[in-house]
């Protein structure tokens, strides 16, 4: 749902879908979509995006490297 962090990581029909919070409609109208088109090129797209997406926002030597970074933001900030 479209709260939090998700929506930087999701992109709303290209790496997944977003419904809004506290609709329960929405969000059965989405997944009966998913079902139903599970082998169609629209969701195998959005499958391989997913995917892409999150090896690129969670990739480990890249977030390695920012933990890093900040680690020694913060520690040289407090010198």
């Amino acid at each position: 749902s479209r709260i939090g962090g998700t929506p930087e990581i999701i992109k709303n029909e290209k790496s997944g879908f977003l419904v809004d919070p506290e609709d329960p409609d929405q969000l059965a109208e989405k997944l009966e979509y998913i079902l139903r088109s599970y082998n169609s090129d629209e969701i195998l797209q959005i499958r391989k995006n997913a995917k892409e997406r999150v090896k690129e926002a969670f990739d480990i030597e890249k977030c390695q490297k920012e933990y890093n970074a900040l680690f020694s933001d913060t520690i040289g900030n407090e010198k």
